[in-house]
Order: C-alpha cells, then sequence, then structure tokens
C-alpha cells in the first residue's frame, strides 16, 4: 500500500540520526526537528493509512525507538490517538502490544509548560504510557457499548443491569422509544441510565425513582433536561421534591422552575422570597421568567411589604430584569414616601 511504503520509508531518515548527549531539549529545540520535511511527510503518511496499518507501524517504530527517540515517540503518539478511532483493530493482539507501552519510560524530556510550574522539572514530551492507557479504556469503553448494544436488541435485562451507568447512558440516548418502554419496568438500573430513561419517556415514576437513589452530582445534571421532558405539573411537583430533599440542588430547582413557570411555579417562587437559604435563587428564577404576571406580582410587593428580604428580593428580581417595565416599577418605588428611605435612596442609585 502506498502510504504504508511511504511512511516505513522515511522511518530510516526519521531515526537515523544520531542521539543527542542529553535527552533534555527546549521547547524550541522539539519544535525544530519535529518542523523538517521528513517529519511532515510521515504525519500526511500517517493520515493516510488504514487502522489495520496502525498496530504493525507502532512494532517498527518501537524497533528502532532508541535511534532517534524525538520523532519516534512523536511518530507513536499520533498513532495511539489514531487508534482510538472507530474501527480501528483492538484485538488480543493489540491490546497486548499497547499494554506493553505501559511502562515506557519517556526518553524525550522538555520544560513545563507553564514555567512557573516546577522551576527545574523535566517532563516528557510524549507520555506514551498515559496515551496508551487512555487508548486501551476507550477500546474497553466502545467494547461495553457493543456488548450493551447487542443486550438491548435481545432485550436482555440481566445482561444491562451489569453493565456501567454512563455505558448504559450512551446506549439508552440512541435507543428507540420502544425498546426504553420495554426496559423501564425491568430495573433497578444505574443512576445515569435511570435519568436516560425518565427522560426520554417523560415518566413522572422513574423521575421519582431517580430523586430517590441518584447523587446530588447525579441529579444535578438530570435537572433540566427531565424538567424539561415531564408535564408543567409533574416538573414542578418534581422541582419542589428537589427543592424540599436535597438542599444543595435548591438553586438550581428553582432556576429550572423558573423557566417552566406555570402558575403553580410563580406562587411557589414568590413564596420562597424571604427564605435565608432560597430567596436570592428565587428572586434569579424570577428575573429570568420576567413576564407581565411575574412583574406584577413583584410590583405589589414592591408596594406592600415591609421592609425584608421579600421587598430586597423582589427588588433585586426587578433590578435583574433589566427592561422597561421593571425600570418603571421601580422607579415608582423610588418616589413613594411611604416605603424605606434608605431602601429608595439604594434603588435610586441603581436607576442612575
Amino acid at each position: 500500500m502506498p502510504s504504508t511504503r511511504l511512511l516505513w520509508a522515511l522511518l530510516p531518515c526519521l531515526l537515523a540520526a544520531p542521539v543527542a548527549a542529553a535527552e533534555r531539549y527546549s521547547r524550541e529545540q522539539l519544535e525544530r526537528q519535529l518542523s523538517g520535511a521528513e517529519s511532515q511527510q510521515a504525519r500526511q503518511a500517517l493520515a493516510r493509512l488504514e487502522p489495520a496499518q496502525l498496530l504493525p507501524l507502532i512494532q517498527q517504530t518501537l524497533a528502532r525507538i532508541d535511534r532517534d527517540p524525538v520523532p519516534a515517540e512523536a511518530l507513536l503518539h499520533r498513532t495511539l490517538l489514531r487508534l482510538r478511532e472507530p474501527g480501528a483493530p483492538h484485538d488480543a493482539s493489540g491490546e497486548k502490544l499497547l499494554r506493553s507501552l505501559l511502562g515506557y519510560q519517556p526518553q524525550v524530556l522538555v520544560p513545563p509548560a507553564d514555567p512557573d510550574h516546577g522551576r527545574g522539572l523535566w517532563v516528557p514530551a510524549y507520555d506514551l504510557a498515559a496515551t496508551a492507557r487512555g487508548t486501551l479504556a476507550i477500546w474497553q469503553r466502545q467494547d461495553q457499548e457493543q456488548a450493551a448494544r447487542g443486550a438491548l436488541l435481545s432485550r436482555d435485562a440481566a445482561a444491562l443491569r451489569s453493565m456501567q451507568g454512563a455505558v448504559l447512558a450512551t446506549v439508552f440516548g440512541a435507543a428507540s422509544r420502544g425498546q426504553l418502554q420495554a426496559l423501564a419496568s425491568s430495573g433497578p438500573w444505574p443512576s445515569a441510565a435511570l435519568a436516560v430513561l425518565a427522560t426520554r419517556l417523560g415518566d413522572e415514576g422513574l423521575a421519582t425513582t431517580l430523586l430517590a437513589q441518584a447523587s446530588d452530582a447525579e441529579l444535578l445534571d438530570a435537572i433540566k433536561p427531565l424538567a424539561s421532558a415531564l408535564t408543567a405539573a409533574e416538573a414542578q411537583g418534581w422541582l419542589q421534591q428537589l427543592v424540599e430533599q436535597r438542599p444543595a440542588l435548591a438553586s438550581a430547582a428553582l432556576l429550572a422552575m423558573g423557566r417552566l413557570l406555570p402558575q403553580q411555579s410563580q406562587d411557589y417562587l414568590l413564596a420562597q422570597l424571604d427564605h435565608p437559604d432560597r430567596g436570592s435563587s428565587s428572586a434569579q428564577a424570577l428575573a429570568g421568567a420576567a413576564t407581565p404576571a411575574v412583574r406584577a406580582a413583584l410590583a405589589d410587593i414592591l408596594d406592600t411589604a415591609p421592609d425584608g428580604p421579600r421587598l430586597r428580593r423582589a427588588l433585586l428580581a426587578l433590578h435583574w430584569m433589566d427592561d422597561a417595565a421593571a425600570r418603571s416599577s421601580l422607579q415608582a418605588f423610588v418616589v413613594a414616601q411611604a416605603r424605606p428611605a434608605q431602601l429608595r435612596s439604594e434603588v435610586a442609585a441603581w436607576l442612575r
């Protein structure tokens, strides 16, 4: 194959130069060594290789790496990255070859990219052990996803339940609605997979199960898509449970509530304005909604509420809206002599 012959013909040129006295290079020296015509041709030839040709190239490069490690390590690094592409071979022999690189000792060292981090230290120009480890991990994930797709097609729920949640989340994300409906009642599922099931199916029951079992971090990623997938009333109820049961996620849930804003959500957010922990997030959520009904409710608070957190957060919500209608309500507050003088002075400063 022409590309292979060209690349292998270039290897003697790339690897034939005498080894430098030291294995340490400045980054400028390294760049100069890799900017020659031979290195550029090697990169182009590598890009044209078929996936099945990559493992033999690694073997040949490793056999000659001591002659000039700079271009050899650069070539190995790029080849290992290409092995991550779909269709690249990762059979037992390929895995054995990459595992042999896990203990590779770098022969090319350079200063850290940031000179303020570790002055006097030297780091690998190409960490081939880490790159090989990353490629092996991607191969493992590809194999797991392929196995999950097979189990999904055969509706083997038991096999699917034994797999990692992240793998199932990827496969469930691409499955048909019919396939997911067949699996919905076949749990328990890991939280990452359950979040995809609940979102894709818009299932309130699965959402409730997710709330009971998932960690805060897992729930945080699910809040926005899942709230959008449920009906407005279902989303309001689920988000309200989230606020009450998961204090660390209350702000995110309140903001999601503001995006939905059925009447029930509006009333709930207004009621939270004087809450010591949730009030500011509720004001932010109301500001993001900025509907006429919200403006009217906030203006009513400006007219009637005593000085305190509720009044101040209603003012903040209107301030954050930053539109003509909100400014009009704030201006009316400034000239209302019955309202607290110090607070009217602060709001006047906002409007300047």
